[in-house]
Parts: structure tokens; C-alpha cells; sequence
């Protein structure tokens, strides 16, 4: 949230002076630094130029001058190693291998360190979730000699790793092939630490400045009296090069005193034979990563940036970092795929290319480089991508289940003006017969921008209002930001400091000073230990710290990255210090995610410990999807960001976000009528659901709307709740599986290499589900990608299109109603709840409808499957075997020449009707949920593409009544509308397993 125009005139005068922030619309690009701005990333971006420059000339100056050691026990591999550039400095590298075939490399430096100084090596405290087994010894295989070490790994020791000494290069191969290639072209280089050169910077040999320094030469004729060739002397002498912002740097004003000089790190990887590569969310920016050396038209010319910033209206099409940052690729090629995880919490820049590579492909390449921390590389090595997103969600954490409600409408804006203002919006909602589950107060809700300190002007009873909300079934969100105003009349401020928990100056004495919301303020430092028992304090129903607190109100953490706005950059300076003498600099990306784990567990912690807490972050990075949901950020209500949105989420559920949504028709600015109801249409296949809107924009509620547009976007949300059961199972799945709830074309069809840049449409899970929102003004269709010889079903009017394993586009209608184009692949089977209650938990006694989708022929005698997960959506007794599990299948047997077939309810394999290990005997009388809706059946049963009429319907009742409309078949031509068979309540419950019979 930014501050704009008529929002200024709300503000002191004071703090606009020192925010200096742009009232105009759209992002000040100046505002930010570019690589060309920033001391570290031109020096290390210059390498890959350095190489090329002196071609075959170059090797890397890093190299293993002793056998490398292999410690059987773990099974790891560890080698010293030195630079040519100073023989003195030690480095060590250690490669890990795991049980479940993926591989670990890890660099620091080691021995006698200038000032005694460390290198940051604590995110994995943060980012990694499970650490993997490491490998059992009866499965690799050690050899080694002066010139390189090999270990063979992996499920059937399939993957092996390469390490050349002299100069150092690492290839992981599967099965005999190269998958992944570090320092391939001798870009790897970690900075040491070293005392500030007298004078600096170094004078020039000549008042040319374009003459050699004298450091260049005097690192020259060292490295020729250490015995190296002239030739790699020339070349390695100027690999490293003096900048001016190396110990002290300056960028819009604003100094950065780096008191340990320059410390970044340098790799770079490549992957032969995949020119597709995906990944690095925060960016708006397509799904498929383009090349960032401005090679061809389209190129970025910039790196892409990770960290996590405050870049309000934001470019729809730029590598800048946005508020959250993962540093994972993912590499795909049909029949191959491999991914990295950069482990590290500083700025961090990645520059891609790409390059002809073996057999044809070509090859892409990337250069990471970090302002600080260690050297740590996770390595995946299964064969798709599937099998890499799930390795890498158990390392780093899957999405968990969210509350039930948080999948429902979320109703936002800044700023809802009073607890009337409130009622009378929810009101309005039961009113036009929208459903709605949550409304959110922005800072206006709290006197002089105090979290937690209700204005009592605007909001005198603000019990009432939960009250209001609560009889409603519904919730009510407020916001609590990081930063908190220096003011000792201020109960959080005064406890805080008296705790000694804000982040420090560089001294580590006196406590941060910057300015947000709330004027002079102090961030809170979640990386201190004693954060975590205050602030569950804070949260707490009983301590009565938060007037209203109650079980339907949650949080919203924003300005989390930390957003400063007389900070460089509208952040956090780097030199300030963290708990544990840290820098900002080393943890900037993981700050985000340690006020979201705190603000998460001390809800969970309130009064009612089995409760699931809601919160929403912006500033996000490795495993925050572990503690609650993201947004995108303060976009714009325009046509580039409604489009953009799309890879957005793509790109973030990849990374492993899930749970994350765009502001419903923009944050700023005011759309048309038509936007508005294109926003909705998409708005209702977002994970997270919420409308919102900048202080200075018209109200636009949905219901005021004119006809039709009001009951177009009614009829959508509408949609959305009875579409929840959809929703809610595809989050076990990604709770279950790794795999994210969003899946872009690539991820579901791996080896139709026609799909891989397609990225505005996905499915919904595994349910089959396919949609492609419009985005284009004055759109009437459009045109949807299949990738797979099947048929594939209008969801609205049952015309079947079918798809081609080459890949084919089918023009799809686009109505401005809530017939959104959404196809239902042939062989899924989708459940829904038709009936729509004013909010998502009041309808869980309310009965299903299956829609079956049949595929054109059968496959093992199924032609049609599908899941549904249940539970009481509020509470964690799941996690002790509370749930319905159910899977549906519509199976054929091929040797019947009756065509007799069988819709079967089982409940999923190995689940014993949960989601855990838990066994049906061991549950006990865990079980309240499954009791408490053993009535509720299945009131309908739809079946698209059938090939003709049974002559009757049974199950273990009897027969039951059903209709049938002619039309095409699923295993004949595309074209036409499908026939629809209609089963009248089947008389069968959705907790029991059963059989329907077709005959």
C-alpha cells in the first residue's frame, strides 16, 4: 500500500516530507537500483563479459590442489580449495548426497578470516523445512585421482557427479547425461574478506584512465612469480577489479558503510539440452524466463532481481524485484527436467542466456550472484518436473490447509471508515445475496497509525462489529505492520524496546530509526528470540492486549519486506544489525518471513490452540507459504496488469506460493465498468480472493454494479462458493503432494514442448479443470492451448473441443457473464456444492454434485477419476485422521458388450479416510467431523460424453431416476454439444463407499 494524491491530503505534512514518495502514477524506476547501480552486481555481472572477452584464454582461477576426502558415513564429499588470484585465502567445498537423490554443494570460507569475520550460513534455519536423509552407502559408488573425484548416486546409483579439480567444474549427469553444469564457464568467485586498501581506490600507473591500475599489474607479476603462464596471468589478473562502492556505497542519497568491504559470490550454472527454464517469482514478467543480456528483441537487458522491495505500481513487464523473493529454476526439456535452489536470504541477481547446446537444444544458462552469505546450492535430479517441484516442496515446505473461510470472498479497501461503514457493507452483501466471508480494515482503523489501538472516534465499539460479522458467519481482518511509532504512550513501542527486540543501528546499541505509517518508528527484529512469547502475549484473547480480539479476527502483515520510506530503496538500510551481530544485508529476503512465522504461530496460539489462524503477507520468501498467503502487491487496475497477474501467480506457485492472489480489480485507479467484471472473472480461480483498492478510488463494491453487470459478478462469486470443495481439495493435494494448487501448462504436460510458453492458463490442481481468464478489452473468446489427444468440456454449455498431443488452440467463448472460459478435461471428475450460503463454513452440511468428464476411451478400466477432501475446515483435528477422503471412478470393463459401467466411491489409498498415517483404528472418537455429516449425500450426479443411454440405473437401494440428453460422445469427433446424462439423487452418502451401477 503507497500513498498517492488525495491519500496526501490525509497525511501529516511531516511525514510526506519524509517519505519523498511520488504522488504520481507509476513506478519511479529511479527509485531502485539497476546492476549498473549497485557495487557488487556490476563487478560480478562483468565476469561473465571477462570470460567471453578472453575466450579460450579464461579458466577459472579455482581449483583443488589435494585429494578431495569422502566421508563414507554421511556420504559427502570435501575438498580445499584455493584461487589463483590470493594463494592465501582458503575455501572449502563440500558436496552432500541424499536419499532421495538430490545433492547438496557448499562453499566458505575457512581458516584465518580478516577481522574475524563470518560469512552468513543461518538461512537454512529458515528456508529449509526437512533436511533429506543423506545416502545410504550401500548405494554409491567413490573413486577419485589427481584430475577429478566421481560419485554415483541416486535411486540405483542413476545420477553421478563429476567434480574436475584443476580448474574447478561440477556436472551432475542422470544416467549417463548431463543435467547440470556449475562453473562451466569459470564464474565461480567468492570475495574474501581484507582489509580497505590505503589509498583507495588504487591510483592508475598513468593519468590515462584508461591505463592498467597499479593493482592490476601488481596482481599480474604475482600471479607470474606463483609460476602461472603469462597468458592465464593476463586473464586472472583482471577477473577481480577495484569498485568504487566496494567499502562505502551510495545510492540516492543514502550511504551504505559496509563496514566488512566487499563479500559477494559468484556461480554459474548451466543446463544442457533445456532452453526452458522457469522460476524466480517475485517479477512481473512472463512464466518462461527470458534471457537477460539483450542478445535478441524481447531480451531483458537487466538481471533479474531478487529482493524483496516496496515497487508500488509496478511495471507489467521488467525483472525487477518485486516484494518476494525464491531463488529456484526449474529446467524442463521433453523426456528431461532438473532444478536448483540457491540458498541464500541477501540481494541476489540472475542473469539467463541461452546457447546452442547438445543434440540440437539449446542450452540455458544462468549467472547467480549474492551480495553476502555462503556459498549453498540444492541440486534436483528427477527426470520431470513434477518430481523436482515435489522434491523441492519437501525440502523447503509444503502449503498447508488453510482455514475453510480463507478460500472464500475477501472484501478489502483502503479504508473502510468506521465500524457503521463496516456493517453496513456486510449488510449490503446479505442484502444483494452475495456471498462474502471477510472484511479487511486497512491503517485507518487505528489512532495515529498504532497497530493494534483502535481510533475510538471511528471505531468506538469494535466488539460490536465482530459481533456483526460473526452472526454473519463471517470475519473480519486487520492490519499489524512491523514498524512501530517511537512514541512512549504507545503500549507495543514501550514494551518492545523495553524487551530490546527492534533492529539496531550499525553500532548494535541505540535502535533503528525510519519513518512509515506512523511517523518515527522502530522495526521489530524477528530473528530475536525473545520476539516470539511477547507477541504471542500480544495476540493472546486472554491478556486483553488487543481490544475486540477475537477467534474471527486476523491479521494482515503488510510493508513486511521491510518497507521504509526514507530507507534506501523504500527499505531497510543494510547496515543496520539484527540479533545474533548480523547485517541487513545477509537476511533482507528472510525478514519477511520471520514477522510472518511470528505473527502466524501467535495466532495459532490464541485462546483456542486448534484453531487455524489466517494471515495475509506481502514481503515474502522461501517457506513463508508455511504461515499463511501473499498478494502480488500494489498493482494497477489496467488491461497490462489484469493480463500479467496470470504468470504472476504462475510463477509464484512454482516457486512454491500457493496460496496467493492479485487485487481484484487493481489497487490503483479507477477501471471500467467492463474491467472490473474481467477482474472477477479471474479474481474466482485465484487461490486468494480478495478485492482491493487504493484510498483514493471510487467505492466499487459488486453490488454497485449496474445490471447486468451486478448479477454477472453476483453469479462469479457465486461460482467461487460452490466451486470451494474443488478449491479445498486441490490445497490437500499441494499439502500432500508438493504440487502447487496453480499448474501452468508445462507442469501438467511435460513433454509437449509446443506448451511450455504458454502461461496464461492452468489448471486447478488435479481436478482437470482448465481456465483462461480474458484479459483483453472488448474480448469475446479466446483461445485456449490443449496439449493432449483428449476431449475437454465446456464447463457451462458442454461443448466438447478435443486437444492434440502436438498441441492445438480452440477458440472458447468469453461472455461478459459468469460463463468464463473453463474447460473440464475428459477423464476427471470434479465435486462441487450447487447450493450457495452467505459465507463458506454455513454450507457444510449442504449436499454434492458430481460432474463427470469421461475421457475417450478407458485406461485400466477407468475412464473418469476425481477426488474430495473434507474436513471441519477450522480446527487441526485432521491432523489426527479427522476427514473424509474420498476418491471417484467411473471404470468400464473392456470385455462387457453390454457397455455396462460403475461410478465407485473408495476412500483414497493408504489415507484410511484422512490425510495422515493415522489407521481407522487408531482414530478412535477422533473422528467428530466424519460423524457429524454422515447424512449428507450426493444429490446429483452429471456424466458428459457418454456414449449412449443405460436402460437403468441402480445402487445398493435400488434403482434411481435419471435423464438423458443426446449429443456428441467423448469417444467420437470434437465438435457439438456433449450428452448429458443426469442421475436425481443416487441416494448415496458422501462419507460411505458405494457402487452405482450402469446397465
Amino acid at each position: 500500500m503507497r500513498v498517492s494524491s488525495v491519500a496526501a491530503l490525509l497525511l501529516p505534512v511531516w511525514l510526506l516530507l519524509a517519505t519523498a514518495v511520488d504522488l504520481a502514477s507509476a513506478v519511479r524506476p529511479n527509485d531502485f537500483k539497476k546492476c549498473g547501480d549497485s557495487s557488487f552486481c556490476r563487478r560480478i555481472r562483468r565476469l561473465s563479459t571477462y570470460a567471453e572477452m578472453h575466450g579460450p584464454k579464461f579458466s577459472s582461477p579455482y581449483s583443488i590442489n589435494a585429494l578431495p576426502s569422502f566421508d563414507q558415513s554421511k556420504p559427502s564429499l570435501k575438498a580445499q580449495v584455493s584461487s589463483a588470484l590470493y594463494p592465501g585465502v582458503d575455501f572449502e567445498l563440500e558436496v552432500r548426497f541424499h536419499n532421495d537423490g538430490t545433492a547438496r554443494v557448499r562453499m566458505d570460507q575457512v581458516g584465518k578470516r580478516h577481522g574475524d569475520w563470518k560469512r552468513y550460513d543461518e538461512a537454512e534455519k529458515w528456508g529449509i523445512d526437512k533436511q533429506p536423509e543423506l545416502f545410504k552407502q550401500e548405494h554409491f559408488s567413490y573413486k577419485s585421482d589427481t584430475s577429478r573425484s566421481t560419485v554415483n548416486f541416486g535411486p540405483e546409483g542413476i545420477n553421478t557427479f563429476i567434480l574436475e579439480h584443476n580448474p574447478i567444474k561440477a556436472t551432475f549427469l542422470r544416467e549417463g547425461l548431463p543435467q547440470i553444469v556449475l562453473n562451466g564457464r569459470g564464474l565461480l568467485h567468492m570475495e574474501h574478506f581484507r582489509p580497505k586498501p590505503d589509498p583507495f581506490p588504487s591510483p592508475k600507473s598513468e593519468s590515462d584512465g584508461d591505463a592498467p591500475s597499479l593493482v592490476f599489474q601488481n596482481k599480474k607479476r604475482s600471479l607470474q612469480e606463483a609460476g602461472h603462464a603469462a597468458s592465464a596471468a593476463d586473464a586472472w589478473a583482471g577477473f577481480e577489479e577495484e569498485d568504487r562502492g566496494e567499502w562505502e556505497e551510495t545510492f540516492a542519497g543514502r550511504q551504505d558503510s559496509k563496514p566488512k568491504g566487499p563479500e559477494a559470490l559468484s556461480l554459474d550454472i548451466e543446463f544442457p539440452g533445456k532452453a526452458n527454464i522457469f522460476g524466480l517469482p517475485e517479477h512481473a514478467s512472463p512464466l518462461n524466463l527470458r534471457s537477460t543480456r539483450g542478445q535478441k528483441d524481447g531480451d531483458f537487458h537487466e538481471p533479474y532481481r531478487l529482493m524483496n522491495t516496496d515497487v508500488f505500481e509496478y511495471d507489467a513487464d521488467s525483472p525487477m524485484s518485486l516484494y518476494g523473493s525464491v531463488p529456484v529454476v526449474h529446467a524442463v526439456q521433453p523426456g528431461s527436467a532438473a532444478s536448483v535452489l540457491w540458498l541464500s536470504g541477501s540481494e541476489t541477481w540472475i542473469d539467463v542466456d541461452r546457447v546452442p547446446g547438445p543434440s540440437g537444444n539449446e542450452t540455458a544458462r544462468t549467472h547467480f550472484f549474492s551480495e553476502s552469505g555462503i556459498l549453498d546450492l540444492f541440486v534436483f535430479l528427477e527426470p520431470t518436473p513434477d518430481k523436482n517441484m515435489a522434491l523441492f516442496s519437501t525440502l523447503v515446505g509444503k502449503t498447508p490447509l488453510p482455514a475453510y473461510f480463507a478460500l472464500g470472498y475477501h472484501q478489502c479497501r483502503w479504508n473502510y471508515l468506521s465500524t457503521d461503514d463496516v456493517l453496513t457493507v456486510n449488510g449490503r452483501f446479505s442484502d444483494e445475496d452475495i456471498p462474502m466471508d471477510v472484511i479487511w480494515l486497512d491503517i485507518e482503523y487505528a489512532k495515529n497509525h498504532w497497530y493494534g489501538v483502535w481510533n475510538d472516534e471511528t471505531f468506538p465499539k469494535p466488539e460490536r462489529m465482530l459481533e456483526g460479522l460473526d452472526a454473519e458467519g463471517r470475519k473480519l481482518v486487520i492490519i499489524i505492520d512491523p514498524h512501530l511509532a517511537r512514541n512512549d504512550d504507545y503500549f507495543l513501542y514501550k514494551e518492545a524496546r523495553t524487551k530490546d527486540v527492534f533492529v539496531k543501528m550499525p553500532d548494535d546499541k541505540s535502535d533503528y530509526e525510519g519513518w512509515c505509517w506512523s511517523g518515527s518508528a522502530s522495526w521489530l527484529d524477528g530473528f530475536h528470540p525473545d520476539l516470539q512469547n511477547w507477541w504471542n502475549s500480544l495476540y493472546s484473547l486472554a491478556s486483553k492486549k488487543l481490544k475486540a480480539n477475537a477467534r474471527n479476527m486476523h491479521f494482515w502483515l503488510d510493508m513486511n519486506e521491510p518497507a521504509i520510506f526514507n530507507g534506501p530503496e523504500i527499505t531497510a538500510p543494510k547496515d543496520v544489525k539484527h540479533h545474533g551481530n548480523w547485517e541487513h544485508r545477509d537476511i533482507h529476503n528472510i525478514y519477511s518471513v520471520t514477522y510472518h512465522a511470528a505473527s502466524t504461530l501467535a495466532a495459532k496460539l490464541r485462546e483456542s490452540p486448534n484453531q487455524r489462524p489466517f494471515t495475509l503477507a506481502r514481503g515474502w520468501w522461501l517457506g513463508s507459504w508455511k504461515h499463511g498467503a501473499i498478494w502480488t502487491g500494489d498493482n494497477l487496475g489496467t488491461w497490462e496488469h489484469l493480463a500479467v497477474c496470470i504468470p504472476m501467480m504462475l510463477a509464484n506457485n512454482i516457486g512454491g506460493m500457493s496460496f496467493c492472489g492479485c487485487d481484484v480489480g487493481g489497487f490503483f485507479g479507477n477501471p471500467s465498468p467492463e474491467m472490473l467484471v474481467r477482474w472477477y472473472q479471474a479474481g474466482i480461480f485465484e487461490p486468494f480472493f480478495r478485492a482491493h483498492a487504493h484510498i483514493d478510488t471510487k467505492r466499487r463494491e459488486p453490488y454497485l454494479l449496474d445490471e447486468p453487470l451486478r448479477s454477472a459478478v453476483r453469479d462469479l462469486i457465486k461460482l467461487r462458493y460452490k466451486m470451494l470443495p474443488t478449491w479445498y481439495t486441490a490445497f490437500k493435494e499441494a499439502s500432500s503432494t508438493g504440487l502447487p494448487v496453480l499448474r501452468p501448462q508445462y507442469l501438467v504436460n511435460p513433454h509437449d514442448a509446443n506448451g511450455f510458453a504458454v502461461d496464461d492458463q492452468y489448471y486447478i490442481g488435479d481436478s482437470g479443470l482448465l481456465v483462461k481468464p480474458a484479459v483483453q478489452k472488448d474480448a469475446t473468446k479466446v483461445d485456449i492451448y490443449l496439449g493432449e489427444d483428449r476431449p475437454f468440456f465446456n464447463y457451462f454449455t458442454h461443448e466438447i473441443y478435443r486437444g492434440s498431443a502436438s498441441g492445438k488452440r480452440v477458440s472458447v467463448p468469453a461472455p461478459m457473464t459468469s460463463q468464463v472460459p473453463m474447460l473440464q478435461r475428459g477423464g476427471s471428475i470434479v465435486t462441487i456444492r450447487e447450493r450457495v450460503r452467505r459465507s463458506a463454513e454455513l454450507g457444510w452440511r449442504d449436499p454434492f454434485t458430481l460432474y463427470i468428464a469421461l475421457d475417450s476411451q478407458a485406461h485400466g478400466g477407468v475412464r473418469a477419476k476425481g477426488r474430495l477432501y473434507l474436513d471441519d475446515g477450522q480446527t487441526y483435528a485432521d491432523e489426527e485422521g479427522d476427514y473424509v477422503w474420498k476418491e471417484f471412478e467411473w471404470r468400464e470393463d473392456s470385455s462387457a458388450s453390454d457397455g455396462s459401467a460403475t461410478i465407485v466411491s473408495k476412500d483414497v489409498e493408504g489415507s484410511s479416510s484422512a490425510g495422515t498415517n493415522v489407521s481407522a483404528s487408531s482414530r478412535g472418537n477422533k473422528d467428530a467431523f466424519r460423524k457429524s455429516i454422515t447424512d449428507v449425500r450426493v444429490e446429483r450426479v452429471v456424466v458428459l460424453g457418454l456414449d449412449k443411454p443405460p436402460r437403468s440405473i441402480k445402487t445398493r437401494e435400488g434403482p434411481v431416476d435419471f435423464t438423458w440428453k443426446k449429443g456428441s460422445s467423448a469417444s467420437g469427433k470434437a465438435g457439438g454439444k456433449a450428452s448429458v446424462l443426469v442421475i436425481k439423487d443416487p441416494k448415496v452418502k458422501i462419507v460411505e463407499d458405494w457402487t452405482i451401477h450402469f446397465e
